[in-house]
């Protein structure tokens, strides 16, 4: 890690020259260099200080240590400044000595007063004294403390008049000020410990609103004693220096002052008896449930969720927890991690072993994405292709199943704490998980505060027809928090009360509150909780706060090792805080007591000490994981987090998670990064949204990178990715002109796989529009490039694209081999998405050499795994392959549903021009299983379908042929035919002609027109007598035999070619082909 300057001054004691070297851009490159005149101009005008800094620089200057800096915190502290009444008239009338002797003496009764009232001295100030109480050790109370040292500060000034009274001609008395606040203590470097902060400044103007032997105090005081003391209201006041009008009040009493094992769960018993039958119920009956407890922090909702869980260990259930984490917990950390983990029969190095020989593919690759094991080679392939969508559905599909099973062999009860801190995704696998419950013996057991309710943000409505059961906990009531008050030792039943009515029936308090008391020894009463915490802190051995101090900045749950790393400290002291609770070891990382716990001892934390325990952490998370790499530099405030958090970004897209790299794309770019940073993650966005299939955002983000990146390989990247958004939604004009600027930047940087991306994008676009040679020679120079490039990925597409170009021109073969060996590249490279896309067509090419029966298996094996990775396009291309080859097989009863499944595919894609295609593969089948009405009203939708969205060159001639083949209307039959028949003159992709002019040969056999057959099979032959294929050669000569049937030309060699012709057909199994041939 660079050396932070800042706090190398820092640590020499020079830290008011931190900013000067700041200003100055004055880094680690630059020290060595440093000069006596160069530090004379940064404004370092001791000499000693010059020769300071310049001796650290000639040792090599050094990073501090993450812990330096510890001995200063932010504390909650009472402040108060003491007067003597009159003073300055008094100096003027006495003898200086005499004045001298008065102070001495003040000062020599004032300091033991307010030590012993557990404040520290911080300075004498001439008449007055101002005393510290709450740092550096907090005893809990120290307000009140404060409070009572003033009461004793009267009592002072009354045994001061009685020794100088007479002798002065005037009673000595004094006037108090105490204010309560948020201070920084700690030393500094030219003085003593002090305390800095706004309570300084509003103490001091409060003694100048006090009267002779008063005491006034600020609202803040009133409200943390509560009713330890009584007041008299003043009113607003305007004090100088402090912008607004103050309430001040004035003390007039104060109310007399009046080992351990964990604290026992104190009423509740409603809630716990009806969690008790809730588990019974799970036990007997195999009934589930859903049961939510809401509350307040530290209102006992953990202390309730551990007897429950104990209850349910009692009656043999499976029990595992989890906890949602608002910071610390990475990504193994997650709720749905832990449930995952927890659920599994065995550790599972080997996933496999974890789940059936038969569980899905995707489901295996789930849990290893979860727990963190190894996935298979086929697993990483389908895991890499399934998109966003289909991964989280794995994963919520998976954890149904674990628990469905854990469920059917034993009671389960799944714990989910702090669930106000969970996610949208981890939400929606609990109310997956919760539907089970309607069926199985499995109960879910959450907590949720107020603020964050997931009831509150529409988790019960996704929760369905669940049984479900919120328990809102209230405050405990007197006898309930008196009897876990009684639990802790005989105490007066006094000072038993006003704990009680001090913590106002939350547990939290009044346990953390009981346990001061018994480890302080004493009946003193902390005024906050977060004093109360840092009063046990204190308690601690000083390098055991510092450990604590830096274990807060983890999170709440942290692995030892971090700690370790932070600390750089292979043993540090951890004894105290685990035996006192502070910490607790849960397996094999270490949590906090409680979140409250962990915000009050991070709270005392100055930012400069912070600052550089997260930057600390972010170096050991940098290669571990970079999402909290980043979270803990956007918490040092260090420029480099939003870099980080595109980092994060990257990488969470890289493993498929395209969701949470755009939620981290947000953060970074919510943190005003400067230039770079700023483009580097929009084009990180761009692609995550292009991946989640939001083409419209994408395109908006990659238009911002470009303002970003007006030139290099981010620019192209972000044409590129502009390009890919705007085919999406057919802005095709908008997508090349995005290429051609694109390919303009590549081509001067020698960027071959760019150049090969662009070539197959420019192909890609070129494919539906019909231009077959453009595609053509785009993909041959892309697969041209990326060999050139040397890159798999290129390589891959190109080939890919290459196949959709042969296609295209009718070179079924050709193209059958092309997507072939793009599939096995994609496997041999891991890019799983790319094969997954491109196996429906290898399928389908399988169409032009008649191997139906192949094809429909390879259709079928494509079709299953582009609908378990999420791939709706693959899987619709798949199911038209599906469709082909049972027609061809005569199965026609069975293409409906697979038909409606496309369709209902297209419309959710927004694929419009695939619509008519669908509808008339429906039709085509029902015409063909003799529904003639239901194939015509089919025909007639896809017809009207077609014209709306004005696809030519497409599937149009395809579809308006299938149409005048079924239509009875001869006028109208003739019109589709010669639209089709004027569609396929101008061109347009090779499918179209083999679908016109076999329609047309089959119109001609309805009408037993001979000519007409004739004039399609040799449109047909003439067509692909370039690359002539069985498929072509088998219609060609079927309208041979089929028109000498007509013609009456029953030669010997007629009936030779029609005795091959119904081997080919039978050979094949093509029943659709074959029916026609058995007629005659």
């Amino acid at each position: 890690m660079s050396l932070d300057v800042s706090s190398w001054l820092q640590s020499l004691g020079l830290g008011e020259y931190a900013q000067a070297f700041a200003s100055n851009h004055i880094d680690e490159s630059v020290l060595p260099d440093l000069t006596d005149a160069d530090l004379k101009e940064l404004g370092v005008a001791a000499l000693g200080h010059r020769k300071k800094i310049l001796g650290a620089i000639a040792q090599g200057p050094r990073q501090p240590p993450p812990t330096a800096g510890l001995s200063a915190q932010r504390r909650q502290a009472a402040v108060l400044f003491a007067d003597i009444c009159g003073f300055t008239e008094l100096c003027t009338r006495l003898d200086p000595e005499d004045v001298q002797r008065l102070c001495e003496r003040f000062y020599a009764l004032c300091d033991p007063a307010i030590t012993e009232a557990g404040g520290l001295v911080d300075k004498h100030l001439g008449d007055g004294v101002m005393a510290i109480f709450g740092a550096p050790i907090a005893h809990g109370d120290d307000t009140l403390r404060a409070l009572r040292a003033a009461q004793a500060l009267h009592q002072v000034a009354a045994v001061l008049t009685s020794e100088f009274g007479v002798a002065f001609g005037q009673s000595v008395q004094l006037h108090i000020g105490v204010s309560l606040g948020e201070v920084v203590a700690g030393g500094l470097t030219h003085g003593g410990y002090t305390v800095l902060g706004d309570a300084v400044n509003l103490a001091s103007r409060l003694v100048g609103q006090a009267g002779s032997n008063e005491t006034v105090v600020s609202e803040a005081v009133v409200r943390t004693v509560g009713d330890g003391a009584r007041f008299e209201a003043m009113g607003p006041h305007a004090l100088k220096g402090i912008d607004l009008p103050q309430p001040l009040w004035r003390l007039q009493s104060i109310a007399p002052a009046e080992g351990m094992a964990a604290s026992p769960l104190m009423g509740r018993d409603a809630e716990r008896a009806a969690l008790h039958q809730i588990i019974d119920l799970a036990c007997r009956a195999g009934a589930g449930h859903v049961a939510l407890l809401r509350g307040e922090p530290g209102i006992g909702k953990t202390r309730l969720v551990e007897a429950v869980r104990a209850h349910a260990l009692a009656q043999g259930c499976v029990v595992v927890g989890a906890q949602a984490l608002d910071f610390g917990g990475g990504r193994s950390g997650g709720l749905l991690a832990q449930w995952a983990a927890g659920l599994l029969p065995q550790r599972v190095g080997e996933v496999a072993l974890a789940l059936e020989g038969d569980a899905p593919l995707l489901w295996q690759a789930a849990l290893a994405d979860l727990v963190q094991g190894a996935m298979t080679s086929d697993g990483r392939t389908a895991w890499q292709a399934a998109g966003a969508m289909a991964r989280r559905a794995a994963v919520h599909e998976l954890l149904t199943h674990l628990a469905s099973r854990s469920s059917a062999r034993q009671p389960t009860l799944l714990v989910a704490e702090d669930l106000h801190w969970a996610d949208a995704d981890t939400l929606e696998g609990m109310a997956r998980l919760a539907q089970l419950a309607r069926t199985q013996a499995l109960v879910l057991l959450a907590t949720s505060r107020g603020d964050g309710d997931p009831l509150e943000r529409g988790w019960q409505q996704a929760l369905g027809d669940a049984p479900l059961t919120t328990f809102n906990l209230g405050p405990l009531d007197k006898e309930d928090a008196t009897a876990l008050a009684r639990h802790f030792g005989p105490k007066p039943d006094g000072w038993l009360r006003e704990c009680v009515e001090r913590c106002g029936g939350n547990p939290l308090y009044l346990d953390q509150l009981l346990r001061h008391a018994s480890e302080a020894g004493g009946t003193a009463l902390p005024a906050s909780l977060r004093s109360l915490v840092i009063a046990r802190v204190d308690r601690l051995p000083a390098a055991e706060q510092d450990v604590l101090r830096t274990a807060s900045v983890l999170g709440q749950r942290f692995e030892p090792q971090a700690l370790f790393a932070v600390l750089n400290h292979t043993n540090p002291a951890l004894s105290a805080s685990l035996r006192t609770g502070l910490l607790r070891a849960e397996g094999h990382t270490l949590c906090f007591g409680h979140a409250l716990i962990r915000e009050g001892i991070y709270m005392s934390l100055l930012r400069e000490p912070r600052a550089r325990l997260h930057r600390a952490a972010a170096q050991w998370f940098v290669d571990r994981d970079p999402v909290l790499c980043a979270e803990h530099l956007e918490r040092a405030g260090d420029p480099g987090a939003p870099s980080a958090y595109a980092r994060a970004a990257a990488v969470e897209r890289e493993a498929l998670r395209a969701a949470a790299a755009l939620a981290l794309t947000d953060r970074g770019l919510a943190l005003q990064p400067d230039t770079s940073a700023r483009g580097t993650l929009l084009l990180v966005r761009g692609a995550a949204q292009l991946d989640m299939g939001q083409a419209r955002a994408a395109q908006d983000t990659f238009t911002l990178a470009l303002a970003v990146h007006e030139s290099g390989a981010e620019r192209c990247t972000a044409l590129l990715g502009l390009a890919g958004a705007r085919r999406i939604f057919d802005d095709l004009d908008g997508a090349l002109s995005a290429l051609d600027q694109a390919e303009a930047i590549a081509t001067q940087a020698d960027d071959w796989a760019t150049l090969s991306a662009i070539q197959h994008q420019r192909g890609n676009i070129a494919f539906p529009l019909g231009q077959t040679d453009i595609c053509l020679a785009a993909q041959t120079q892309a697969l041209a490039l990326a060999d050139k490039a040397r890159s798999p990925l290129a390589r891959a597409m190109a080939l890919g694209g290459l196949g959709d170009a042969e296609y295209a021109r009718g070179r079924w073969l050709v193209a059958h081999d092309c997507f072939t060996r793009c599939v096995a590249a994609s496997r041999e490279s891991g890019q799983g998405r790319t094969e997954i896309a491109n196996a429906p067509m290898a399928a389908f090419c399988r169409f032009g050499s008649l191997d139906v029966r192949a094809m429909q298996q390879e259709a079928i094996d494509a079709m299953q795994r582009a609908r378990a990775v999420g791939l709706p396009r693959a899987e619709m291309i798949a199911i038209h392959a599906v469709i082909l080859a049972l027609q061809e097989m005569g199965r026609f009863d069975e293409v409906e549903p697979l038909a409606l499944r496309a369709q209902q595919l297209a419309q959710e894609m927004g694929a419009a021009r695939f619509e008519p295609e669908n509808r008339i593969f429906l039709a085509d089948a029902l015409a063909w299983a003799g529904q003639v009405e239901r194939a015509r009203q089919e025909a007639s939708l896809a017809v009207a379908r077609l014209r709306e969205i004005h696809t030519p060159h497409y599937m149009a001639p395809a579809v308006l042929s299938i149409a005048a083949r079924i239509e009875p209307d001869t006028d109208i039959a003739d019109r589709h035919l010669a639209q089709a028949l004027a569609m396929i003159e101008k061109g347009g992709l090779a499918h179209n002609h083999v679908w016109v002019h076999r329609n047309g040969i089959e119109i001609g056999w309805l009408r037993r027109d001979a000519v007409l057959i004739g004039h399609h099979a040799q449109q047909l032959e003439r067509r692909f007598a370039f690359a002539p294929m069985p498929l072509t050669d088998l219609l060609v000569q079927r309208a041979s035999v089929m028109r000498g049937h007509l013609q009456g030309t029953r030669t010997p060699a007629w009936a030779a070619q029609l005795q091959a012709l119904r081997k080919t057909t039978g050979m094949h199994g093509l029943r659709l082909l074959g029916q026609t041939l058995d007629e005659l």
